[in-house]
Formats: structure tokens, C-alpha cells, sequence
């Protein structure tokens, strides 16, 4: 097998939502959580070779038997797609981790607060935006005629 898998590195990295983080009681939860929420569903045996790991030693860090080389832990995740790893650590310390979002990924969290708040969010495109606003500027315009 190759030593380097590019394809591997398509994906990129994203974060996993809190409450899954929340479930883990150690850093070998955290281990098994990456592999499980893994972006791409490569088995066992492609991301222990990708991470240059022994098939069985990565099964016996799977099952917790043993524990995962520290010096594998940023291929691991880059292979797995997801920082489970360093947002379980994080959270432990009290760390707050600052995410660059894309537009889509905030309109999704924003989206996904203002149902907690139990508010709905009315999607709309520029265009329809644009002809909306266009509308209210003509009303205003007609208002404004006839005061004058």
C-alpha cells in the first residue's frame, strides 16, 4: 500500500455537534466516536493502514484495550474526516474551539437556534429578496405621492 493517500484529504475536517462529544467519558470514547461519525465509511483495515497502524493494534484501541499512539492522532483524523479527539479534549479543559463556518454552516446553526428559541426563519434567495424589498420600496414611494 501506498504511504500517501491523497484521497483521503478531500473531505476535510468538520466538527461533530456538542452533545455527541458529551457522551464520551474518556479520550478512548472519543477515539471510537471519531472512527463511528467518520466522513467517509472506510473500514477498519483502510484507516488503520492510512494511519500507518497494525490492523490488530488499531482493533485493540477500538475495543479499549489498548491506547492510541499520540503521534497518529492528526493523520487519524484527518483519514476519519472529524476532530472529535481535540473538541473532547477541549471541552474537558474548558476550552471553547472557534470554527471558521462556511455561509451554509451558519445559516444551519442559525436556523438550528432559532427553532430552540421557537422561532421560524422564512428562507428566501437575493432574488426574491431583491423583488420583495422592490415591492415595499414601491409602496412606500406610492404613500409618499400621495402625501405630497
Amino acid at each position: 500500500m501506498q504511504k500517501e493517500m491523497s484521497f483521503f484529504y478531500k473531505t476535510g475536517l468538520r466538527r461533530l455537534p456538542d452533545e455527541l462529544i458529551k457522551t464520551c467519558k474518556d479520550g478512548q470514547d472519543a477515539f471510537k466516536l471519531n472512527f463511528d461519525q467518520r466522513t467517509v465509511k472506510y473500514s477498519q483495515s483502510v484507516v488503520a493502514a492510512a494511519c500507518e497502524m497494525p490492523g490488530s493494534q488499531f482493533s485493540c484501541i477500538l475495543q479499549g484495550s489498548k491506547h492510541p499512539p499520540s503521534n497518529k492522532r492528526i493523520r487519524y483524523m484527518e483519514v476519519t474526516g472529524n476532530i472529535a479527539l481535540i473538541q473532547y479534549e477541549a471541552m474537558q479543559l474548558g476550552i471553547q474551539i472557534i470554527f471558521n463556518e462556511t455561509l451554509e454552516e451558519k445559516f444551519k446553526r442559525v436556523e438550528r437556534e432559532a427553532k430552540e428559541l421557537g422561532l421560524t426563519l422564512i428562507k428566501e434567495s437575493i432574488e426574491q429578496k431583491a423583488a420583495r424589498l422592490e415591492k415595499e420600496l414601491t409602496a412606500l414611494r406610492e404613500k409618499l405621492s400621495k402625501v405630497a
